[in-house]
């Protein structure tokens, strides 16, 4: 079984903030100190979505920067934390979901991945996070779960979203499932049969688009990618195929003439040699009707595994590009070592690359309303980002010029034992979407993780 994990929009991200400041982009740690094993999804999120504002971290690790963190942490923009005692095996996939909707009940964190436990609850394969603990959704599913994606059918209508997640597993609940299954907020149910695993899911204007080794979804004929418009799965032209094993593996909408007369096309990726009759390696266009490449593609082996749109040079003279990562060599005139960049005529590399692959990518803007644009974020297996050592988890972009948050909770003008007693004393205070005492990282929460704010600013003197 080869397990994939392909991170699908999250539903409150940063790709539409607008930039700030001009600058030349490169490559760095983000002031994260790295992430203590292989990062296999990654989910921005902002404080409107009720899920306190962070980039939320998943994979395989026993540890994000300084701190002890069990396979899912998240990453405030100047600090780390964990939720709860994470999980007992591998996050592959993290996404925002509110299950009523425009009801009184918050979203929710959603992760999914091969773990049966999250925090202390039994939870099979998928459980959701509240900012406090960790709870399972039913039964859960009986295999792997690879992508999670919330989908809205009728989109601003009376309706809910609906939770879809993809896997290798044929029970969600008890009920029968294979490979797709929905959660309505109560109950589980089947949403399409495949006849083989599914690696991806994506809700992208008002359609759910998915990718795997699949060839058949609910009983449709697709080739490796379909798409769902709240009723019934579709094939996407002719499909992936080529002379290996094909996978459809990311998704992304992305309007290569910047607001001019083109529209916003479909720009998938994966493991394969042709969309439909087109020869493009492991990279393709779709525009409704037809099939093109994408200069060639990307580079052998050929699989994109992750692919987001950010502006990167914050109000200079470039316009939003598609950054697209995975696991591929450069080529000729093409994209860079597991991380590119295509800015609608050619590919540009980011520096010389990574070390080893890719698996996720996503836009995150460290100092939310500061003077810093978003930046881009890739987790993988890597250890070295052009040059330098960098574990796991690595920041595309502007360079950051917003300092550190003091800590000084006291307002004393230094950090110290007082500040440990003001975070204490407001322990588990809830500010959001606002900030208060006791609240050193800023998150809008009083945890753990401020305590460790405070640890890692001890005996800072403040202005």
């Amino acid at each position: 079984m080869l397990q994939r994990s392909v991170i699908a929009a999250c539903l409150c991200w940063f790709a539409g903030q607008p930039a700030r400041g001009q600058c030349v982009p490169s490559w760095s740690d983000g002031r994260t100190g790295g992430v203590g094993g292989s990062v296999r999804a990654l989910c921005a999120v902002d404080s409107s979505c009720g899920v306190a504002r962070g980039l939320y971290v998943g994979g395989t690790f026993p540890s994000a920067g300084p701190i002890a963190a069990s396979n899912v942490a998240a990453w405030s923009g100047h600090s780390w934390a964990p939720l709860g005692l994470g999980t007992n095996s591998a996050v592959l996939s993290l996404t925002v979901h509110d299950a009523d909707g425009d009801g009184p009940t918050r979203a929710r964190l959603i992760a999914g991945g091969t773990f049966t436990v999250a925090g202390t609850a039994p939870a099979s394969r998928i459980a959701s996070w509240d900012g406090t603990a960790w709870s399972p959704l039913g039964g859960g599913l009986n295999g792997p779960v690879n992508a999670l994606a919330s989908f809205d059918a009728d989109g601003a209508g009376a309706g809910a979203p609906m939770l879809f997640v993809a896997g290798q597993f044929t029970m969600a609940d008890g009920q029968a499932a294979k490979n797709l299954a929905m959660w309505d907020g109560v109950n589980w149910s089947a949403a399409g049969d495949t006849d083989n695993e599914v690696v991806s899911l994506a809700s992208l204007s008002g359609g759910l688009y998915t990718g795997g080794w699949f060839t058949l979804i609910g009983g449709t004929a697709a080739s490796r990618v379909a798409r769902w418009d709240g009723v019934s799965w579709s094939a996407i032209g002719a499909g992936l195929g080529g002379p290996f094993p094909i996978l459809g593996q990311c998704f992304a909408l992305f309007d290569e003439d910047g607001g001019g007369s083109e529209a916003p096309a479909l720009f998938v990726g994966g493991y394969f040699l042709n969309a439909g009759s087109v020869q493009t390696l492991g990279f393709a266009r779709w525009d409704g009707a037809d099939w093109s490449g994408v200069a060639g593609g990307i580079g052998y082996p050929a699989e994109a595994r992750s692919a987001v749109v950010l502006d990167d040079d914050g109000d200079g003279p470039g316009g939003a590009r598609l950054f697209v990562v995975g696991n591929y060599a450069p080529v000729v005139g093409g994209p860079g070592l597991h991380a590119a960049a295509w800015d609608g005529s050619s590919w540009t590399s980011l520096g010389s690359g990574l070390d080893m692959a890719a698996w996720s990518a996503a836009v995150f803007d460290d100092d939310g309303d500061g003077p810093d644009p978003a930046a881009l974020y890739v987790g993988g297996e890597f250890v070295q980002v052009d040059g330098l050592a960098i574990l796991h988890l690595a920041r595309w972009g502007c360079p950051r010029t917003t300092p550190p948050p003091c800590a000084d909770m006291t307002g004393d003008g230094f950090v110290s034992f007082a500040d440990i007693t003001q975070v204490l004393a407001n322990f588990g205070v809830d500010y959001r979407p606002l900030t208060g005492t006791g609240d050193a990282n800023g998150d809008g929460v009083v945890t753990f993780a401020d305590v460790t704010a405070v640890l890692s600013a001890w005996g800072m003197v403040c202005p």
